[in-house]
């Protein structure tokens, strides 16, 4: 599913409207298919947002594993790796695994994955 902005922005104002204004065939495909987030930083709030708004869809799942592609969080000199395990944590909490990795690169690796394949 790829959203413009405005789609995104009428759907936060409408989910925090109207928690049942998800259609039930989207809300289906929530809770049997896998999820990728390719573009969002850990500090987006529209992020966290829609996040927190598709956990109640994706906890009614099989427990399928979701995807997240993230830059590394910046962290300061020294607990950078602190950093990442917490972050890590925290979204396997969630049933995401992150790929730490921009969303050129990580495009850029699926697109030679998915030519090798063919």
């Amino acid at each position: 599913m790829v959203l413009t902005e405005d789609d995104y922005f009428d759907f936060l104002v409408n989910v925090a409207a109207d928690s049942t204004i998800i259609p039930p065939a989207i809300e289906q495909a929530i809770t049997q298919s896998s999820l990728l987030f390719i573009g969002y930083r850990l500090a987006d709030w529209n992020f966290r947002v829609l996040l927190r708004s598709l956990t109640r869809f994706m906890g009614q799942g099989q427990k399928r594993r979701h995807f997240a592609v993230m830059r590394p969080p910046a962290a300061t000199e020294g607990n950078e790796q602190q950093a990442l395990e917490y972050w890590n944590n925290y979204y396997d909490r969630l049933d995401i695994q992150v790929c730490w990795t921009t969303a050129d690169e990580f495009l850029s690796e699926l697109g030679k994955r998915w030519d090798a394949a063919k």
